[in-house]
């Protein structure tokens, strides 16, 4: 189970509460395009902030959800911390914020 990062990725959404490709997009700061090739297997290499991106919204280390150290999540965290990124707002709404 959840043995590639693709795996981790499609599940960690599966398990966030409903939350649409484009909406994970949004949150993260990624295009739906290139999210929707790292779900789908088609695209494999995605950069440290891709990857930096994804486990902030998503509530995980960096470490699992690329190379799948340490434990599982729960969908409860999970859950949770996308419920916070959301009303953190977007990764560009905090950039002109600051």
């Amino acid at each position: 189970m959840l043995k590639t990062f693709r795996e981790r990725l499609v599940w960690l959404r599966s398990v966030s509460g409903a939350l649409t490709l484009s909406q994970m997009s949004i949150l993260a700061g990624l295009s739906r395009n290139h999210l929707g090739l790292l779900e789908s297997g088609q695209r494999y290499d995605p950069d440290t902030t891709t990857i930096e991106e994804l486990a902030r919204v998503y509530g995980v280390s960096m470490d699992w959800l690329w190379r799948g150290i340490g434990n599982v999540p729960s969908p409860e965290h999970v859950r949770t911390s996308v419920l916070g990124a959301r009303k953190r707002g977007t990764k560009r709404n905090r950039k002109a914020a600051a």
